[in-house]
């Protein structure tokens, strides 16, 4: 009986796991060293590479969120963050196409959110597709996972699950971003899978 409870217990673990990434890995970083790789490019904000963590934080003087950016070509995808807000009021992972804002997944102490950013070409504003008001700790590493298939975009942190469909999301992405805005956050690794 308890050998069962086991391995009962076991399996149930083993099916709570996120599947594997689909794809190649098309880029990755543990920001191990005291250089940012220079495949990085800092827009705004103040950035620093120090034990295994990225961290950035907004700089008043910009009058714009922080923000690091990583070119990397895909399209249906999975990308795995690991991060921990440190007094910041909020982060996301942006993805941009080649012309410029495409989606995001937004993180705040009190939730996140995924939407389709605006589309100042064909007058569009930004459109949630999915929110959750689960909080988060500040000072906790967090993991987060998003994917890219067809028209649907997921972002799942913890054990909260939100989905997005739209036309929009299908098309080429041309990178990653990292926006803070306000005090820091730090980043331990990220990685791209997929095919470009």
């Amino acid at each position: 009986m308890r050998l069962t409870a086991i391995l009962f217990t076991a399996l149930a673990l083993f099916a709570a796991k996120d599947p594997a990434p689909q794809g190649k890995l098309l880029m990755s970083d543990d920001f191990e060293g005291t250089a940012i790789d220079k495949a990085w490019r800092v827009a705004n904000g103040e950035w620093k590479q120090a034990g295994g963590a990225l961290t950035g934080a907004e700089l008043e003087a910009d009058k714009h969120a922080a923000v690091v950016r990583r070119k990397v070509d895909y399209k249906n995808a999975t990308i795995q963050l690991r991060f921990r807000l440190d007094g910041s009021r909020q982060t996301s992972l942006s993805v941009n196409h080649a012309k410029g804002h495409l989606c995001r997944v937004t993180v705040r102490p009190e939730g996140f959110w995924i939407q389709l950013d605006p589309d100042k070409d064909k007058g569009t504003k930004a459109d949630v597709m999915a929110r959750s008001k689960q909080p988060f700790k500040t000072g906790v590493w967090l993991d987060m996972t998003v994917t890219f298939a067809g028209t649907k975009m997921t972002a799942k942190i913890g054990d909260v699950v939100l989905t997005g469909d739209n036309p929009a999301i299908a098309g080429p992405k041309a990178d990653v971003g990292l926006p803070v805005n306000g005090k820091s956050v730090s980043f331990d690794s990220i990685r791209v899978y997929g095919q470009n």
